[in-house]
């Protein structure tokens, strides 16, 4: 929270002084030609890059901030726990594989190998573990 309120901050700071001090400073001389205009308005262009970005970005950096900081406070706990008993059961479903996988090596060579020679691709674990129920014990 304390970084959402001093970049702000900063960023207002960096303003003030770019366009106290130094923006002043680049006008005061006056003739001395064409290049010297161009190197301005290069500098300034250049110079309110960041606080253009910041106005972009920082409204998504404070949803994003409210999001995650309420995560715990949403009314509907029951949402979060079935997200996580899904992803809990989706790691269980991956190890099961796994272990299917090292309990029949040689049927997992076999099933590559019959893909290779019909020039299909296995591309996906879940294809794999497809092809592997699919097989007669």
């Amino acid at each position: 929270l304390d970084v959402i309120r001093t970049i702000p901050l900063f960023m207002s700071i960096y303003i003030a002084v770019f366009a106290l001090v130094y923006a002043p400073s680049l006008y005061a001389e006056r003739g001395l030609g064409i290049l010297h205009h161009v190197q301005n308005v290069v500098l300034v262009t250049v110079s309110i890059i960041p606080p253009i970005a910041l106005q972009v970005k920082l409204p998504f950096v404070v949803e994003d901030f409210a999001v995650a900081a309420n995560v715990g406070a949403f009314e509907k706990n029951r949402y979060i726990e079935q997200v996580r008993s899904r992803q809990k059961t989706a790691a269980a479903f991956q190890a099961l594989r796994v272990v299917a996988c090292l309990q029949h090596p040689e049927l997992v060579s076999k099933i590559i190998s019959e893909a290779k020679q019909s020039g299909e691709t296995i591309t996906s674990e879940t294809k794999l573990a497809a092809l592997l129920a699919e097989q007669p014990k």
